[in-house]
């Protein structure tokens, strides 16, 4: 893995939440990360990630919301761990079977690489 994934800069509540995610899209040139929704409106907290061979209704594997000290992740509950499943199903009354949501806690980058990375290496497998 780069350097740059195990950078220890502080994430940053000022920044777009995009700005994390730019050292990922070199790394994987087969998906979309966007900050504009599916109205195309800009949202600044927001990425949307999804396979760039795919329209994207529906294959929105990952929607990463920042809020000030963590990240709600809205995933696919094919990339979902049981206990990511379970928490879901506690906390998000918008739950469903095929879309669940986890709140992680972090403050350094390398943490948000660490947390993203390994889900996003199983995308092209769950297409």
């Amino acid at each position: 893995m780069t350097d740059y994934l195990k950078s220890d800069e502080m994430l940053t509540y000022d920044d777009e939440a995009l700005v994390f995610f730019r050292p990922l899209m070199d790394i994987y040139p087969n998906l979309e990360f966007t900050n504009i929704d599916a109205t195309g409106v800009k949202q600044r907290r927001a990425v949307y990630i999804f396979p760039k061979d795919m329209i994207r209704h529906g294959n929105v594997f990952i929607e990463a919301w920042q809020k000030k000290d963590y990240f709600h992740f809205v995933l696919k509950k094919s990339m979902m761990t049981e206990a990511e499943k379970a928490e879901s199903k506690r906390d998000w009354k918008k739950d469903n079977s095929s879309r669940g949501r986890v709140s992680v806690y972090m403050s350094y980058k390398k943490e948000l690489f660490d947390y993203i990375v390994p889900k996003l290496n199983t995308i092209d497998s769950l297409k």
